[in-house]
């Protein structure tokens, strides 16, 4: 079984996912992890990274290809947490049931001034540049629209539900779903 759990910055999917790879006791894969980690590496902001991957495809490319080759040799659950790991399972024909989490801008601001101890204001700006690097990469490479969501088995908002909560509503949405 494959979970992807996906979702804006700030929306709560890497807790999610985390926690649901506990309860289901799956494998856990984080590409958004490893796009940060390659920032750092090159002393980069998310924000000055994801526009370098604007001009360089490959960097996106390469871990869309980490995702995907992971999904295929899991022999046990795995729950990837990705903004585009939905898209780029069902692209690559791998069954997966595909949760997206929402929140509106505020509480995703919040959330991550909470996690990271930064001003709102320089927050709430480098989400908006970050999502519309990110749309305009994603539209670029593989001519995905981040704002079409009719690819996922279960859209949840999150503004007013715990972690937990939304973990009970995917393991929900995953009962009956064949996603072996």
């Amino acid at each position: 079984m494959i979970v992807t759990v996906s979702g804006p910055p700030g929306s709560g999917k890497t807790t999610v996912a985390q926690q649901l790879a506990e309860e289901l006791h799956a494998q856990l894969l984080l590409p958004g992890q490893l796009f940060r980690e390659l920032a750092a590496a090159r002393g980069l902001t998310l924000e000055a990274f994801g526009k370098l991957a604007l001009q360089d495809s490959s960097i996106d490319r390469a871990l869309d290809e980490r995702t995907v080759e992971a999904a295929r040799r899991a022999t046990g659950p795995l729950v990837i947490e990705g903004r585009l790991a939905a898209q780029m399972l069902l692209r690559a024909g791998i069954a997966a049931f595909k949760a997206y989490l929402q929140a509106s801008l505020e509480v995703r601001v919040s959330r991550i001034i909470e996690r990271e101890e930064a001003d709102a204001h320089a927050v709430r700006r480098e989400i908006q540049e970050r999502e519309a690097v990110e749309q305009q990469r994603y539209r670029a490479w593989y001519g995905i629209d981040l704002t079409d969501l009719s690819i996922y088995d279960l859209v949840i908002v999150t503004d007013r539900l715990s972690a937990p909560e939304v973990v009970t509503a995917i393991r929900r949405g995953l009962e009956g779903h064949d996603v072996r």
